[in-house]
């Protein structure tokens, strides 16, 4: 085997963590890291980050609690902070399992305590693949970027996989390529999915008003090389972020991947995307 077929045949992300807190929108992402670690042959880590602030609420007099079962309302202390936690934590813990097992991969589990988003840094340290839920809470309608997701995609490199609930990963791969260094490094990546996940793969081009499609379609399929999957490539001029989202919506896609560099999935066009957009996204360095 060629130094080439052996790095081919090396999983992408061989480590992928998955940031669990009991939402709906967690929860598809642990389903979402099981499939995609059981078609590339990695495992998934489990990280469950009991919150500092949680802990902070019992000393307070006006922390209450409403039973579940009698409907009575009494104080909260910090007893019944650790044990709801500590079953929380297991919970969480029952739901990895569950859905390790029934994808047939490693995994492991852990809790840590403190702050969500230092603790959820420290653990992308070792990482390939950091999953997560893209929904944060918002008093406003339609779905927003959560506070975890944008201080991730600031202060961390690692690809970032977003989804929520009721988004699945689906049969194929569509790519946004800009041409750039970094779009050039996300089309690999989809083109090494591509090949691992043994599915079709669909490149959207970005080209200048006054460029031939035929010659920037030219250009991506130089890119991919000898990828021997079915291939298609749009080329189109860069449009705004909701014009985005509609066509890769009209594409069918399963997975959109895309530089997180590339000014369409930063900030207000992010969030734009995300609440048009109807596939998970990967956003690669």
């Amino acid at each position: 085997m060629t130094s080439e077929e052996k790095e081919q045949e090396k999983p992408l992300f061989e480590h992928i963590l998955v940031a669990l807190d009991a939402s709906p929108h967690s929860m598809a992402a642990l389903e979402a890291a099981a499939r995609l670690a059981h078609s590339i042959e990695a495992n998934i880590e489990g990280l469950f980050i009991e919150d500092i602030n949680w802990f902070r609420l019992g000393p307070h007099s006006f922390s209450k609690e409403v039973s579940e079962i009698t409907g009575n309302i009494r104080p909260l202390d910090q007893g019944s902070i650790e044990r709801q936690v500590r079953a929380l934590s297991k919970r969480m813990e029952r739901a990895l399992r569950r859905v390790s097992e029934l994808a047939s991969i490693n995994y492991e589990f852990r809790t840590e305590r403190g702050g969500v988003e230092s603790e959820l840094l420290s653990a992308s340290e070792g990482a390939d693949l950091i999953t997560l839920g893209r929904i944060g809470q918002s008093m406003t309608r339609g779905p927003k970027l959560g506070r975890t997701a944008k201080a991730l995609l600031e202060k961390t490199t690692k690809p970032i996989l977003l989804l929520q609930k009721g988004l699945k990963l689906g049969d194929s791969i569509i790519c946004i390529y800009d041409r750039s260094e970094q779009g050039k490094a996300a089309l690999q990546v989809a083109k090494k999915l591509t090949q691992q996940i043994e599915t079709k793969l669909q490149v959207v081009a970005f080209k200048n008003s006054d460029e031939d499609a035929r010659t920037v379609i030219k250009q991506v399929k130089k890119e991919l090389g000898d990828l021997r999957l079915p291939t298609r490539v749009f080329a189109v001029e860069a449009p705004e972020a909701f014009h985005l989202a509609r066509l890769v919506t009209s594409k069918n896609g399963g997975l959109l991947i895309a530089s997180r560099s590339q000014p369409l999935f930063k900030g207000q066009a992010l969030e734009r995307i995300l609440a048009n957009i109807k596939c998970p996204i990967l956003l690669t360095s």
